[in-house]
């Protein structure tokens, strides 16, 4: 049950972030600092331990300055995935068991990543690379991200 679950909220995840990408018109590489700021979001960098996060009252983004631009946008993307699919628990109030928490927590993450490897390497432009013969660098070259975005998105389309 909890797989069938899964993949109504994958399919839903990825649905969202298509919707993004439709209300602004993106194709790779994509601007994931004007999505933010197209839903009113500012983005900073700075220096902190964790890769990225968003205050959603203040209405900003803060990613690690020292993160490579791929890791910075992949975590601009993870960002914007949490505020689409409106992931607003809050966790310094979270009184449930600690189990509970972490299977939530860990949902709310993999979603997060779903939106942002959809948004930032949409399957349907996988598949043309793909049928373009292109390699795994030249997709990542053409979407600004990691070669291991490019792999995991491959792998989703059952290439690799």
């Amino acid at each position: 049950m909890f797989d069938e679950q899964q993949k109504v909220r994958v399919g839903y995840t990825r649905e969202m972030a298509r919707k993004v990408s439709k209300k602004y018109n993106l194709v790779p590489p994509v601007d994931v600092v004007y999505v933010a700021q197209g839903e009113g979001f500012d983005v900073e960098y700075e220096l902190m331990a964790v890769c990225a996060q968003f205050n959603r009252q203040e209405k900003v983004i803060v990613v690690n300055k020292n993160d490579h631009l791929h890791r910075q946008r992949l975590s601009i993307a993870h960002e914007l995935g949490h505020i689409f699919l409106h992931h607003d628990i809050d966790f310094h109030n979270y009184n449930g068991q600690s189990n509970d928490f972490e299977k939530f927590r860990n949902v709310q993450e993999n979603e997060a990543f779903e939106f942002a490897r959809e948004l930032l390497v949409p399957l349907k432009h996988i598949n043309l690379f793909n049928k373009e013969g292109l390699t795994i660098p030249e997709m990542a070259s053409r979407c600004c991200v990691s070669n291991e975005v490019i792999f995991i998105s491959l792998q989703k389309l059952n290439k690799f």
